[in-house]
């Protein structure tokens, strides 16, 4: 999980990660709005960790109650092995 000051460098990290073959997702007010508007469980997604091996997000929505959740579902928890900071100026 990389936690990032913008959606613009979570959207960069997402695209060069995906580059090289690693499933990234950049999880923002924009994924989520279009998760809801297709009706895609997006928190259910992120807990189960199947789909991405790298998780950016932004600490706006760490505090968030969905956030909350995934990070308190056992299955999270056991697949989470790093948690970075990044903070290009």
């Amino acid at each position: 999980m990389v936690v990032t000051p913008s959606k613009g460098l979570a959207n960069n990290i997402v695209l060069e990660l995906t580059k090289l073959g690693i499933p990234a997702f950049a999880y923002s007010r924009e994924t989520l709005a279009n998760s809801r508007r297709t009706g895609i469980n997006l928190t259910r997604l992120v807990k189960q960790c199947a789909k991405w091996r790298v998780l950016c997000v932004d600490p706006e929505h760490l505090c968030a109650n969905e956030w909350r959740e995934i990070t308190e579902w056992p299955i999270f928890r056991s697949s989470l092995l790093f948690v970075v900071t990044d903070e290009h100026q």
